[in-house]
């Protein structure tokens, strides 16, 4: 593929590439990819420092049952499957309670 070839929206992948970087190094909201089992493949500063991690390579050893608590309880760890479901089927802001590294509960706004 040429970096130099549009798409139909008319932006090269050169200028998405570095859209995504802007993205993901500067906002100050959270921003994480995971695969299909949950597990961390990127997050951005924003996340990471919230959570109280310094060292991304420690977050990326994580999974989305590692950093989510279900909003009703603390002591439940997030059904992964159930938040798939969820995202899928209602494309909503939904309340979410993360878990930073001292397992202190940070409560956010998400999808």
């Amino acid at each position: 593929m040429n970096v130099e070839d549009n798409d139909k929206e008319g932006i090269n992948y050169l200028e998405k590439s570095i859209l995504y970087d802007v993205l993901f190094k500067h906002s100050p909201d959270f921003v994480f990819i995971h695969d299909v089992y949950g597990n961390l493949i990127d997050v951005n500063i924003a996340l990471m420092k919230a959570l109280g991690y310094k060292d991304k390579t420690d977050v990326l050893n994580l999974s989305l049952k590692d950093i989510i608590f279900t909003p009703d309880s603390k002591s439940k760890k997030f059904d992964y499957q159930n938040f798939l479901k969820h995202i899928i089927k209602k494309s909503i802001s939904t309340e979410y309670m993360f878990e930073t590294k001292k397992r202190r509960a940070l409560q956010c706004r998400g999808l």
